[in-house]
């Protein structure tokens, strides 16, 4: 029996020399089919099993619809899981998160391949990848970033693939191909360019530099000039919204860096010890490689750290996969002496430490710092456990507070929510049609306007009662706040205005 997987590798990085008796060569498929096993394993069991909250309601409720969100390829892909006969389009919309993140952790292997490690190295970037906290938390949910990881060490693992064989200029542009799809699925893969373009600049001969440059200034002019024409709305969009996010959310704060450097840590507490030892070996053995994934990894820590939304510390995920890479290169040098049994029996330790850490982690944060965590508590998610837990096997929060709200509603009323409390109250209506008689609308101004409009006229109800969400100055200068189960009435008052 021979085995092909030699042909993935770049020139020389086989485990072994090929040869149809020798099944020793198939050591990197076999070992790339446990670990995707393990992970598919792992994810599978921890997978969300119903509606969520905010973004992860609003993409479940997209692949329901059918309707395209504002990540593109995300939003095509989800096609291929909507007619799944598995679970409600909710269940399949964070299975499209797990199948993902399996793809994100296999080309992540290769690509430790192709950056001159050994099986081992992969498996331990793999592994640390795979069981990190953010990239598990975001491969049980319904959310864009396991695809983002995909399609990113997708591209990195062709580019490399090159270096390695630069006559092979398939592998170039079949991974400038991929990076440039990415940045219709998120426009964080912008952070990569810089790197990647370190990469291809380093490895082609002086000769071609010049060329290599004017051609692609000229790929990218055309292809702002094309998208401009076939889509300019589109186009438009995204533009104001990328120059809207640079002027509304950019900001440096130290107490969230120094939040983000905690959760940094959080992600591989175990592995990340073997990250300078990969260093070093990057440096001896492929210096110019080790400054292209370190610039990645600034520019993303830079533009991560900057972002003043609660969600950004996601934005660290391309990062985090880099350094487990490197931590993978380290670990196969510092245990290049062990025997297999040994390395896998401390992997195998490590992760089950790993995973005790992240549940031991909630219980202390709710004992001695119940305020630490800046994402509020809700009925049914209890900020801690939600975010720092990653499995969110048999979780139906969402759906419980979904369902006990739009039972207490009387008949045409409406309720203002905010975007998190919003999404899974309207996948409810748009896709169970429950009690489509209720207006759900968001807090912002065009929401406010209806509630004015409609005092007196129709029932009206908050969602939530936190200043930080709702206008409550203006609401109690005209109504009395009633409390209804977990939700609020909205009465009159005599007078008011």
């Amino acid at each position: 029996m021979t085995c092909s997987f030699a042909l993935l590798l770049p020139e020389g990085r086989a485990e072994v020399p090929v040869n149809s008796h020798n099944s020793l060569q198939c050591r990197p498929l076999l070992a790339l089919g446990v670990l995707l096993l393990c992970v598919a394993l792992l994810y599978g069991i921890s997978l969300a099993p119903d509606v969520l909250w905010g973004d992860d309601a609003m993409f479940q409720l997209a692949l329901a619809k059918g309707t395209l969100t504002n990540h593109a390829v995300w939003g095509l892909l989800a096609r291929l899981f909507v007619r799944l006969p598995v679970g409600n389009p909710a269940f399949r919309a964070n299975l499209a998160s797990a199948v993902y993140g399996v793809g994100a952790v296999a080309f992540l292997y290769l690509a430790a391949l192709a950056a001159g490690g050994r099986v081992r190295a992969a498996v331990a970037a793999g592994a640390g990848l795979a069981l990190s906290h953010t990239f598990w938390l975001e491969s049980v949910r319904a959310e864009v970033y396991t695809l983002h990881l995909l399609i990113f060490f997708a591209g990195l693992w062709m580019l490399l693939r090159w270096r390695r064989g630069p006559e092979q200029r398939l592998w170039l542009y079949a991974g400038l191909i991929v990076w440039a799809i990415g940045t219709y699925n998120h426009l964080l893969l912008t952070m990569a360019l810089p790197g990647g373009a370190w990469l291809v600049w380093n490895a082609l001969a002086p000769g071609q530099r010049k060329r290599a440059l004017v051609a692609g200034v000229l790929v990218s002019t055309f292809g702002l000039l094309g998208l401009w024409f076939l889509a300019r709305g589109f186009f438009v969009d995204v533009v104001v919204g990328a120059a809207r996010v640079v002027v509304e959310t950019f900001s440096f704060s130290l107490p969230r860096l120094a939040m983000h450097l905690v959760l940094l840590v959080y992600q591989l507490p175990l592995l990340g010890i073997f990250t300078l030892p990969g260093v070093r070996r990057l440096s001896r053995e492929d210096r110019p490689l080790l400054i292209g994934l370190a610039t990645i990894i600034v520019c993303t820590a830079a533009f991560s750290s900057t972002h003043g939304i609660l969600e950004s510390y996601v934005f660290y995920l391309p990062a985090t996969g880099l350094i487990a890479l490197m931590a993978g290169l380290g670990f196969e040098q510092w245990t290049g002496r062990w025997h297999a049994t040994h390395w896998v029996a401390a992997a195998v330790l490590a992760a089950m430490l790993q995973i005790a850490l992240y549940r031991l982690t909630p219980v202390i944060v709710n004992r001695f710092a119940p305020g630490v965590i800046p994402s509020r508590n809700l009925p049914g998610r209890e900020a801690a456990t939600f975010f720092l837990w990653p499995p969110k096997a048999g979780y139906e929060g969402a759906r419980r507070f979904g369902e006990s709200t739009l039972d207490l509603l009387p008949a045409n009323s409406i309720l203002v929510a905010d975007w998190t409390l919003q999404t899974p109250l309207r996948y409810l209506q748009l896709v169970e049609q429950r009690r489509p008689d209720v207006l759900v609308v968001q807090v912002d101004p065009t929401g406010l306007d209806i509630i004015w409009q409609n005092k007196g006229q129709r029932p009206l109800y908050l969602a939530n009662d936190d200043p930080r969400y709702y206008p409550l100055g203006d609401f109690l200068a005209a109504f009395r706040m009633v409390p209804v189960g977990q939700i609020h009435r909205l009465e009159l008052k005599e007078g008011g205005q």
